[in-house]
């Protein structure tokens, strides 16, 4: 398939058509938002509860610690796989005018075979991004690893940091912003890409190739995506430390029930904002660079390309 290259004022489209996204139906487009993070917020808990029950029944070391790792990672993905095409979906349809609920967030369990898909695809991605940070903290950083491995064990031993242990190792700047700009083409391909399996049909392969094609023709606006994401990041942070403050004013004039009277509706507010703009920007950055798909696939799932 044929993808478009699009000038750097996309980026700025994608951000403002993401912020509008729920508008047409605030309902569907918030509350699948909100079953989304429950979901996933559930699925983790559970599976780090018998994780830890496993733990605490075989305790494990070395390859077996990591086998328990991933007992708990891998599920989570598939659920998160799941969630994301029924949420993408539930976009495209209030997106195309037609009706949409909350509950067709959890559409994509309905569709194991195009979830798998989006399972495949994230795996091999997040693969690839962890085999390119280790090529960037080998060439760059020798040192990091090291350096980081050697402050987590001083958190978990409650140590002090020691401010000469805390100083970076020589390349870690350039480390951390070639993983800032190998963040911003992995989201860009995984939104490519699953917009592809979920909305278009296509295979693992094909969406993987559509995503990389996709995001290699459109470095311009996604630079644009990231600059404006960061300025809004620091203006967010700003205001939300503006915000901190009047908090903490009122806890100390009128007791701490206040600040948790009004920090918790907040916290889940900005989780929901994060959770509707992050997909609105995948869903146009799909649309726009695709051509996008005359209808979501509400088809079974043996109609779907292999």
């Amino acid at each position: 398939m044929t993808t478009r290259g699009l000038g750097p004022g996309a980026g700025l489209d994608w951000i403002k058509r993401a912020i509008n996204l729920g508008a047409g139906n605030p309902r569907a487009i918030f509350g699948g938002a909100a079953l989304f993070i429950v979901a996933i917020m559930a699925a983790a808990v559970a599976l780090t509860l018998l994780m830890g029950l496993f733990a605490v029944v075989m305790p494990a070391a070395g390859a077996a610690s990591m086998a328990l790792s991933l007992l708990v990672t891998l599920p989570l993905l598939l659920v998160a796989a799941c969630l994301m095409v029924g949420y993408l979906r539930l976009v495209h349809a209030v997106e195309s005018g037609r009706a949409a609920s909350p509950l067709d967030a959890f559409s994509g369990f309905s569709d194991m075979q195009t979830s798998l898909r989006a399972f495949a695809l994230v795996l091999v991605l997040a693969v690839l991004q962890n085999a390119v940070l280790a090529g960037f903290v080998t060439l760059f950083s020798p040192g990091l690893a090291a350096w980081y491995m050697e402050v987590m064990q001083m958190q978990a031993a409650g140590q002090a940091p020691d401010p000469a242990t805390m100083a970076l190792p020589d390349g870690a700047g350039m480390v951390m912003l070639l993983v800032t700009l190998l963040a911003l083409l992995v989201y860009a391909v995984q939104a490519i890409g699953l917009g592809q399996l979920a909305l278009g049909g296509r295979s693992v392969g094909g969406a993987l190739a559509d995503g990389f094609s996709g995001t290699f023709r459109n470095v311009l606006p996604l630079l644009v995506l990231v600059l404006l994401g960061i300025a809004a990041a620091v203006v967010a942070f700003l205001g939300l430390l503006l915000v901190a403050l009047v908090i903490g004013l009122l806890a100390k004039l009128l007791g701490g029930w206040i600040a948790i009277l009004l920090a918790v509706p907040l916290y889940i507010a900005i989780v929901l904002a994060l959770v509707v703009v992050s997909f609105g920007v995948m869903y146009h950055l799909w649309r726009d660079v695709t051509g996008g798909a005359a209808t979501a696939p509400g088809v079974p799932a043996d109609s779907v390309e292999l």
